[in-house]
C-alpha cells in the first residue's frame, strides 16, 4: 500500500483527498497545456486555467464538507517480540454517515497487514471510539500504522515511525583488565529490552566454556581462571528470552604470562671454526614463548669463559668459534628469569693445515685444534716431469713452519697436501742446482746467529732478575716508611701505566671524572665489566615543558639552566650513592646498587627528595621556574658494558628500568612517583599516597607519590 501524509495530531488535516482534488488539476492542465493547437494555446493561458482552479476549490469544499475526521494515538518509539501495540481511535463527521474503518501495519519492504476492521455509523456532529491491538512476533524493522476511514469521504491517516526488533541491549565489565593465573574475573552487567525495560532470560557467559545463568536484567558472576592459561582472551555474554530476542556483548581480557621454564637449543657437536647457533627459549604457564632479558656464555672444554653476550630470550644467537678452539666438551649458559639453563656440547678433534707459498717459501699453519704430526708430500711439476719429497710435520695448534724451496731455475706448479689437506700453487719460479726442501728456522737465522740471540735473552732474564731484585727492596723500604701493601701496589701499577708528570696524571684524572662517574671508573679500569643480573634502582628525572619554557632564550641561556639543573641532580645522587648513567637532553638517568649495598632504594627515594628541595630553591632565587617529574623503580636487570666494538657504556638494561622511565613520563611538578611493589619495600620508612592504578608498557601498576620520609 503506497505511504500518504503523515498526520500530525496538533492539527486538524483533511487528509490526503484534498491533495489527490489539486493534483489531479494540476495534471489536467498539462495535459490541455502540450496539446498543439493554436486556437488551444489561447484558450488554456487565458480562460481553462482559471476556470479549473475555480473548479477544483468548489468541488473540494463540497467533498470536505461531509469528510469524517480520524485522530489516533501515537504507537511508542521501539518494541520487542512478544510486545503488543495498542491503537485507539477516534472518528468525528459533520453529518449523518457510515462507512468501516481499517488499520495497516507498514513495514517496507513487506506487505501491508491489515489488523483491524470495523463498520461505523455516525450521526450528525458524533464521535465514534474504537480500539485495537496487535502482538509483534516477527522483527518488522521500521514500521508506522496507516488508517482508512471510508465513509461518504476517505480519510487516511499515519502514524510516526517506530522500531519493531528482537534485539537486546545487553553491557558489561570486568573488575580489572589485567589477571594472573588462578585469579578470579568478576562480570557485572545489565540487560534491557529497545524500550528501556529490564529484560530477562537465559544468560550466557562465554570463555574457555560456557556458563549459563537466569537474570532478571542485572547480574554479577564470578569466573575462575585456570593456572595455565595466559594471553588476550574475549569473554561473551550472551541473553536470550521466552520470545526469541537476543543480545550478545563481549570484552577482552589480558591474562599475564609468568615464566615457568627455560631450554637451549643449540647443536650437539661441532668442528672449529664453525658457526655455532644458540636459542634459548623462555616459556610461561601455558608453554608460550616469551621474550625477557637474557645473559649467555659460552665456556670451552678447560671451563675458560670465551663468549658473552646479553640478549633476549626467543632470539637466534650466532657465534663464529675460533679456528683453534680446544677439543672436548664445551658449554653454554642461559640466565633469564631467574632460570639457570646449561646445554653441552662436543667440540671435535680437527688435525688440519693450511698451506701458503710466497717467492719460494712455503708456509704450513696448523689450523686445527690439536697437535698436527703427520707427514706431507711436496710435488715438483714441470714439463711433465715430477719430483717429490716427504717431510713429517709436528705442528703446535696455532702454529705454522716455513719450508725453502729449490729446483734447477725455471717455473714449476708445487702440489702440497696431507692426509687431510691439498693445494697446487701454479707458476712458482725457483732456483737451485737441485730439488730440495728446507725447513726455515723460526727466526729465520743461521747457526750463529741463534747463538747471538740465545746469548741476548739470558743478557734479558738477568736484566729482569735484577729488576725484580730492585722493586723487592722498593717494597721493604715502603713498609718501613709506613705504606701498607695495597698502597705500594697501586703505586706500581700507576708507575706502570703512566709515564708522565704528577701534574699530567691529576690533570687527565679530573678530566675523566667530568665524564664518566667514579665508581664505574673504577669498575673499568678493575675489567669488571662482565655483564649481570643484579638487583637496582633507577631514578629518572625531566624537566615538564623545558622547550615551551626556554622557546625564546639564547643559547647561552638555555646551557647554563641546563648545567644548573644537571648539577642539582648529580650533586643529590652522588652525596646519596649513585651514579648518573645518562644525560638526555632535560632527562637524567641516576642507577644505585652499583656497587651493590644494601638500602640502595632509600638512596634513591632521599636524593629524590633532595632534587626536588633544591629545584624549588633554585626557582626562589631564579626568574625561570622549572618543573620537574621523577619516576624511581627497584628490581633485577642486566648490567654490564654495551655497545659496539669501538664504543661501548657502562649501563643497565631491564624491564624494571623502563618502568622507572615510564611512571617518570606520569609525573608532574614535584611528584616522585613509585610503584606499588617499591612502596611495599618502604612503606614504613616514608609518606606517600596512592594515586592510582595505571598503565605501563601493557600491564597494569599501582602508582605512589612519595611525600617525604617518616622519622
Amino acid at each position: 500500500m503506497e505511504k500518504k501524509d503523515i498526520w500530525n495530531p496538533s492539527r486538524f488535516v483533511y487528509g490526503t483527498y484534498t491533495s489527490f482534488i489539486l493534483r489531479f488539476c494540476e495534471v489536467l492542465i498539462e495535459i490541455l497545456k502540450y496539446q498543439h493547437f493554436n486556437i488551444w494555446d489561447t484558450i488554456i493561458n487565458q480562460i481553462a486555467m482559471k476556470k479549473l482552479i475555480y473548479l477544483a476549490m468548489l468541488f473540494l469544499f463540497i467533498s470536505t464538507a461531509s469528510a469524517a475526521n480520524v485522530f489516533i494515538n501515537e504507537p511508542a518509539d521501539s518494541y520487542n517480540l512478544g510486545d503488543t501495540l495498542y491503537m485507539n481511535f477516534t472518528v468525528l463527521n459533520s453529518e449523518d454517515a457510515s462507512g468501516t474503518v481499517k488499520a495497516f501495519l507498514h513495514c517496507p519492504p513487506e506487505q501491508d497487514i491489515m489488523f483491524f476492521m470495523s463498520t461505523i455509523s455516525l450521526q450528525k456532529d458524533t464521535e465514534k471510539y474504537l480500539s485495537s491491538e496487535y502482538p509483534f512476533n516477527s522483527a518488522y524493522g521500521n514500521c508506522n500504522i496507516i488508517v482508512h476511514v471510508q465513509t461518504n469521504s476517505t480519510d487516511i491517516r499515519e502514524t510516526k515511525s517506530f522500531l519493531v526488533t528482537d534485539n537486546i541491549i545487553i553491557n558489561f565489565t570486568t573488575d580489572k583488565i589485567h589477571y594472573n593465573p588462578n585469579e578470579n574475573v568478576i562480570i557485572e552487567g545489565i540487560a534491557k529490552y529497545m524500550n528501556g525495560a529490564s529484560a530477562s532470560g537465559q544468560l550466557t557467559i562465554g570463555f574457555d566454556k560456557n556458563y549459563s545463568f537466569l537474570t532478571n536484567g542485572t547480574f554479577r558472576y564470578e569466573i575462575g581462571l585456570g593456572k595455565n592459561i595466559s594471553g588476550e582472551y574475549q569473554i561473551t555474554a550472551s541473553i536470550e528470552d521466552q520470545n526469541k530476542n537476543r543480545g550478545i556483548a563481549s570484552n577482552k581480557i589480558y591474562i599475564d604470562s609468568i615464566p615457568t621454564s627455560l631450554s637451549i637449543e643449540t647443536i650437539n657437536e661441532t668442528n672449529p671454526g664453525q658457526r655455532l647457533w644458540i636459542y634459548p627459549k623462555l616459556y610461561d604457564q601455558s608453554g608460550k614463548l616469551i621474550e625477557d632479558d637474557c645473559s649467555i656464555s659460552i665456556s670451552d672444554s678447560s671451563g675458560k669463559i670465551v663468549f658473552e653476550l646479553l640478549s633476549k630470550t626467543g632470539r637466534n644467537i650466532t657465534y663464529d668459534l675460533p679456528k683453534a678452539s680446544k677439543p672436548g666438551d664445551w658449554s653454554v649458559e642461559v640466565y633469564a628469569a631467574g632460570f639457570k639453563k646449561k646445554a653441552i656440547f662436543l667440540m671435535n678433534e680437527l688435525a688440519a693445515v693450511e698451506f701458503s707459498i710466497s717467492d719460494n717459501i712455503l708456509t704450513v699453519e696448523n689450523v686445527g685444534n690439536v697437535q698436527f704430526k703427520k707427514p706431507m708430500e711436496i710435488i715438483f711439476k714441470k714439463d711433465g716431469v715430477m719430483n717429490n719429497k716427504i717431510y713429517s710435520l709436528d705442528i703446535a695448534v696455532g702454529q705454522s713452519v716455513q719450508f725453502e724451496l729449490s729446483a734447477p731455475s725455471g717455473t714449476y706448479n708445487i702440489e702440497a697436501k696431507s692426509a687431510e689437506s691439498r693445494k697446487e700453487f701454479l707458476g712458482v719460479s725457483l732456483t737451485g742446482s737441485a730439488v730440495d726442501v728446507k725447513e726455515k728456522s723460526p727466526f729465520g737465522i743461521d747457526i750463529l746467529g741463534a747463538v747471538f740471540v740465545l746469548i741476548i735473552i739470558a743478557l734479558i732474564v738477568i736484566f729482569a732478575m735484577e729488576t725484580k731484585f730492585q722493586r723487592s727492596i722498593k717494597k721493604h723500604v715502603g713498609k718501613l716508611a709506613g705504606f701498607t701493601k695495597e698502597q705500594i701496589e697501586l703505586k706500581e701499577n700507576a708507575e706502570k701505566k703512566f709515564k708522565m708528570s704528577e701534574e699530567e696524571k691529576k690533570k687527565i684524572q679530573e678530566t675523566f671524572e667530568k665524564y664518566v662517574d667514579k665508581n664505574v671508573a673504577k669498575i673499568v679500569l678493575d675489567h669488571k665489566t662482565k655483564g649481570k643480573k643484579q638487583e637496582v634502582t633507577a631514578l629518572f628525572v625531566d624537566i615538564r615543558g623545558f622547550t615551551e619554557m626556554t622557546k625564546d632564550m639564547g643559547e647561552e641561556g638555555i646551557i647554563e639552566i641546563l648545567n644548573k639543573y644537571f648539577n642539582i641532580v648529580a650533586k643529590n645522587v652522588y652525596a646519596n650513592n649513585g651514579i648518573v648513567n645518562h644525560l638526555a637532553a632535560d632527562e637524567v638517568f641516576a642507577l644505585f646498587n652499583i656497587p651493590e649495598r644494601a638500602g640502595h632504594e632509600m638512596d634513591a627515594i632521599k636524593a629524590a627528595i633532595g632534587i626536588r628541595k633544591s629545584i624549588d630553591s633554585l626557582n626562589r632565587e631564579s626568574d625561570i621556574k622549572l618543573k620537574a617529574g621523577i619516576g624511581i623503580n627497584s628490581g633485577e636487570a642486566m648490567v654490564g658494558n654495551i655497545g659496539a666494538d669501538n664504543i661501548m657504556k657502562y649501563t643497565s638494561i631491564g624491564d624494571s628500568i623502563n618502568i622507572a622511565q615510564k611512571i617518570e613520563e606520569m609525573a608532574r611538578d614535584g611528584q616522585i612517583f613509585i610503584t606499588g611493589e617499591l612502596y611495599e619495600r618502604l612503606k614504613d620508612k616514608i609518606i606517600a599516597e596512592k594515586i592510582g592504578i595505571k598503565p605501563v608498557r601493557g600491564k597494569y601498576y599501582e602508582i605512589y607519590n612519595v611525600k617525604g620520609i617518616k622519622v
